[in-house]
């Protein structure tokens, strides 16, 4: 399977005993072994996990904040829409509760108390911002 750019940073930064929360990248959690897969909802109901990776869940969550204290180590996608190309439409899901852009993302991380580093992943006109924390 050939994995685009988001995954491969997924691949590389996502490691040991993995909860994956959200279903953007269901597909590519689906074929690791060591890994489970949830909705934000039931999050917190799963036993210890060496890795929780948030897949493009911040911005669809009313309190980010109590994802984020909920791992030791954390793996964030979100989308950057601000660099998205036009013809995917930026800023129009309803869902979104919130949009996150590169300084964003560091306040939301910032105010949780969490040491990070932040990655802008672009291919084909999409673009994430992709944390490991």
């Amino acid at each position: 399977m050939s994995l685009n750019p988001k995954h491969q940073w997924l691949a590389v930064h996502a490691s040991g005993h993995t909860l994956a929360v959200g279903t953007e990248d269901a597909a590519f959690w689906q074929g690791r072994p060591d890994t489970v897969i949830c909705g934000p909802e039931t999050m917190g109901d799963k036993d210890h996990f060496d890795t929780v990776v948030l897949g493009e869940v911040l911005q669809l969550v009313d309190d980010p904040q109590a994802l984020l204290r909920q791992a030791i180590k954390l793996i964030i996608v979100v989308p950057n829409e601000h660099s998205w190309d036009a013809q995917f439409q930026p800023f129009k899901n309803a869902k979104h509760k919130r949009g996150y852009d590169t300084e964003a993302l560091a306040q939301e991380l910032d105010k949780a108390g969490r040491k990070y580093r932040i990655e802008d992943v672009s291919y084909q006109g999409w673009s994430f911002l992709c944390a490991s924390c």
